[in-house]
């Protein structure tokens, strides 16, 4: 059970992370 909580805390996290990436990556290509 545990395993299962911390496998979905550590998923939205890594995915909110590729995002902001993501959001970055966009933006620096708009600001050029």
């Amino acid at each position: 059970m545990m395993d299962l909580y911390r496998i979905s805390f550590s998923f939205p996290l890594s995915s909110l992370f590729y995002i902001l990436q993501y959001y970055l990556r966009v933006k620096s290509v708009w600001y050029e």
